[in-house]
């Protein structure tokens, strides 16, 4: 999951991903699907005015049975007081026949739309999967605290905070669309959502194994130039005492005569130690080299 910025050409490169595709395919590293008969509500994915929701952008994986779907809702806090009331939902009534990838991103519009005022929270119910005929999915190491029940067979009406469980880690993929619009915060935005349709096969990356020098030629540079900034789908594991760091490297090659093989020499190299976190996008780092 990388890209490159480039000086002096636009359009100067082969096989890299856009900057949001690599940020779309970041939101799911380590995705994972919604624990069954779980109940949660989300204090900082929130409305900031008050309104309706027209449509629902959710990733949604099949499930075994169509006796029951999962429930988004909106949720309403009594007076700073630590207790939610429910006061509006949908049923993701959405036929598992229609999932036409393991994970499919879906633009689920309402025929009523969903009334909501200012300081309403998302909140999310999932049947057991053996019940359910779609699950939604989650992104694991997520950035904002939620609180949940778990095992609870139905949707809850009153969810207070003490005494639930307290999770850092699943951060729901779901968009919203508004009416007026621009009233959410926190949610997925439908651009994120919709480059993830561009590669459905390839939802789930795969970590770069340690110690292991890769060079890839079907990624390359279409002209002459300098790379400026490398954008990069990452993980930042929790331990601080790390001393080494991954290197991104450019490499120059040409074919052997006579052979059936190429050889190649690394001419430039980034290690990056440093990046800064692309605000807004859990997991997509930047890094500048210095020099280019």
């Amino acid at each position: 999951l990388v890209t490159g910025v480039l000086a002096a050409s636009d359009g100067a490169t082969v096989g890299f991903p856009s900057e949001s595709l690599v940020q779309s395919k970041a939101l799911l590293l380590r995705s994972i699907r919604d624990r069954d008969e779980t109940q949660r509500i989300f204090p900082d994915i929130r409305f900031s005015c008050s309104g309706s929701v027209t449509k629902w952008i959710l990733v949604l994986e099949a499930g075994d049975d169509s006796i029951e779907y999962p429930q988004l809702q909106i949720w309403r806090e009594e007076e700073g007081s630590g207790s939610y009331q429910r006061v509006g939902y949908t049923d993701i009534n959405y036929p598992s026949s229609s999932i036409t990838d393991t994970y499919t991103v879906v633009e689920y519009s309402l025929t009523t739309p969903l009334a909501f005022q200012e300081g309403d929270i998302l909140g999310a119910h999932q049947p057991h999967k053996d019940d359910s005929d779609v699950v939604m999915q989650f992104q694991d190491r997520g950035l904002l605290v939620s609180y949940r029940y778990d095992g609870e067979d139905n949707p809850l009406e009153t969810f207070v905070v003490d005494g639930a469980e307290t999770d850092q880690t699943d951060y729901p993929l779901v968009g919203v669309e508004t009416s007026p619009a621009g009233c959410s915060r926190g949610f997925l935005s439908l651009e994120n959502m919709n480059d993830l349709l561009l590669s459905a096969s390839d939802v789930f990356s795969f970590k770069q194994h340690p110690q292991e020098q890769r060079i890839l030629s079907g990624i390359s540079f279409t002209c002459s130039g300098s790379v400026t900034k490398w954008i990069i789908g990452a993980q930042v594991r929790s331990s601080t005492s790390a001393v080494l760091y991954p290197d991104l490297q450019v490499w120059r090659c040409s074919v052997v005569e006579d052979k059936d093989d190429i050889d190649c020499d690394r001419v430039g190299n980034s290690t990056i130690s440093g990046a800064v976190q692309v605000e807004g996008h859990p997991n997509v780092y930047q890094y500048t080299p210095d020099p280019p």
